[in-house]
């Protein structure tokens, strides 16, 4: 990121930069700063917008439920910018697999599982239908530091 205008616009913008999720429900990573988490069991929150089913499948018509490619930006369609995030069968896949509900593209969501990798791309897994929620668009001011 790069920081040009008054100081006080430095200083906003130094300010996003360092602004980062914390991995809980109220304050969620990053898709990318979900990305860079080692894999294991260890279960975090991310958020991020649907951009495509499962890895290979980044336009309509979705093949399948099993999983979805959340990103940053709503409108990325590069696999490796993306998180995959497997969709379990207690009501993940029926509720927010594109394949069966294509109103979800571009919704921004928050889900709750462990890094892992799915074919061959980080992901995260072990979601349950519980852990998945769709999470508000509005602009949040950046969280000054207690």
């Amino acid at each position: 990121m790069k920081c040009m205008g008054g100081m006080f616009a430095v200083f906003l913008c130094a300010m996003a930069a360092a602004r980062a999720g914390v991995g809980t429900q109220q304050d969620p990573y990053s898709i990318a700063e979900a990305m860079a988490l080692p894999t294991g069991a260890t279960e975090y929150w991310a958020q991020g917008y649907i951009v495509g089913g499962r890895y290979d499948n980044f336009k309509s018509p979705w093949a399948g439920n099993l999983g979805i490619s959340c990103a940053d930006a709503d409108s990325e369609t590069n696999v490796n910018n993306c998180l995959q995030v497997k969709l379990e069968n207690d009501g993940g896949r029926t509720n927010w697999g594109l394949a069966i509900h294509p109103e979800n593209f571009q919704k921004r969501i928050r889900f709750r599982g462990f890094r892992d990798a799915y074919g061959g791309y980080p992901s995260f897994e072990g979601i349950d239908n519980a852990d998945i929620s769709e999470a508000p668009t509005s602009n949040r001011p950046p969280a000054m530091p207690a």
